[in-house]
């Protein structure tokens, strides 16, 4: 759709119309409907099916489809930097797809047996950076090296629960808001529930170098950059912004004041 007019340039029909539905019991009762926003890089538009199975590239121009590879789902988002196309899966895991022709690269995760529900509630797509894609998975916020798939750390119980917000990272660290509230221990003046803490993590080591209570509301937005600060909302009605060290953001595009 064009921005100014809002006119259709062109439309591309992505999935199938089943003949029936599949059971709605079935994890792919949805049938043929896009499982994740797209994503874009350069003149490719990525997108997936929930079913079946399926991740796509069209062309940004045309609509026009380049590649098509099944047996791939990225029901939890898709991330590119224009060479690979990373997808996660609750059931299957992670997939590095070759942006040019979809091509397999690696996975890593489980089967469907062991595995469903892998990301748990997190709600947005894996996150490259420093080398890594970072992601929440197995009640664990980890990173898998972003080239070949081999996991390079995993948090633990370090940050408690599962986040249901995408990491950020900017500079020397990695930011993320964790859901379970560090097993709901409560900090010092909350009478009710554990509430949620937003952590710096060294992206080296996986380890956090500082933590921030944020209130009871989960945080299931990706924290933001904006103006050399640090912003992370929450459903409690609260956002918090939060000042970095400047050290961080020296290498980071600064908005005008």
């Amino acid at each position: 759709v064009k921005g100014a007019t809002a006119k259709v340039v062109w439309s591309t029909r992505v999935g199938p119309v089943p003949k029936k539905k599949p059971p709605r019991n079935s994890a792919d009762w949805i049938g043929g409907c896009p499982s994740a926003p797209p994503a874009v890089c350069d003149d490719l538009i990525f997108g997936s099916l929930t079913y079946p199975r399926t991740v796509f590239a069209l062309d940004r121009k045309t609509g026009r489809e380049v590649w098509r590879q099944e047996g791939v789902n990225g029901e939890r988002g898709l991330s590119t930097d224009g060479k690979t196309v990373w997808a996660a899966e609750d059931r299957q895991g992670l997939w590095a797809l070759d942006a040019r022709t979809g091509k397999r690269i690696w996975h890593w995760g489980g089967s469907d047996k062991n595995h469903y529900n892998m990301f748990g509630t997190a709600e947005n797509p894996p996150v490259v950076a420093h080398g890594l894609l970072l992601v929440w998975a197995n009640r664990n916020f980890m990173a898998v090296h972003a080239k070949t798939g081999n996991e390079a750390w995993r948090a633990g119980d370090s940050m408690g629960g599962p986040g249901c917000g995408g990491p950020t990272a900017a500079g020397r660290h990695i930011y993320a808001v964790n859901v379970a509230g560090e097993g709901y221990n409560r900090p010092k003046g909350v009478k009710y529930g554990g509430g949620h803490y937003l952590y710096a993590i060294d992206p080296k080591t996986g380890k956090p170098v500082w933590k921030h209570h944020v209130g009871l509301g989960k945080s299931c937005g990706q924290p933001a950059i904006a103006y050399g600060r640090l912003y992370v909302p929450t459903s409690g009605g609260e956002v918090f912004c939060f000042e970095p060290v400047p050290a961080d953001y020296k290498n980071e595009p600064q908005a005008p004041p």
